[in-house]
């Protein structure tokens, strides 16, 4: 029932709603200082990416997510990449999830962009989550 900007610190959340409404309803495609810093990329890395993003809607962002059984039954893995995440540090939402059978969490010292930053360590996680699914 809470949107994905509730993640989000108050103050966040309001500039973010601000920046949707001043673009029409999209969330736009952030700057590559955005995308790079402290995210463990290269300026080519971040203008690589910049060059591929698109703009995103923003009603995805701000309306609640409604799930038809509890989020601590369904089965999920959380790769916590070490630099995005506030030192390591997860909401309290999501930490509560730790305790969930059905959710498995990994990390990787890197960036919002493992696919980027850390490709083969991401494969290697993303491998043995399928794994444990079969």
């Amino acid at each position: 029932g809470r949107s994905l900007l509730h993640a989000f610190p108050d103050s966040v959340r309001e500039q973010e709603l601000e920046i949707i409404a001043e673009h029409a309803g999209r969330w736009p495609v952030p700057d590559i200082s955005e995308v790079t810093e402290g995210q463990d990329l290269s300026p080519e890395d971040g203008r690589w990416l910049v060059e591929r993003f698109v703009a995103h809607p923003g009603r995805t962002l701000r309306e609640p997510a409604v799930l038809r059984s509890p989020l601590a039954r369904q089965r999920a893995a959380y790769i916590v990449c070490e630099q995005d995440h506030f030192g390591g540090r997860l909401s309290p939402a999501v930490e509560a999830l730790r305790s969930a059978p059905t959710w498995s969490f990994h990390s990787i010292d890197t960036g919002h962009w493992p696919m980027v930053s850390a490709p083969g360590e991401l494969v290697a996680i993303l491998d043995g989550i399928a794994r444990e699914g079969r």
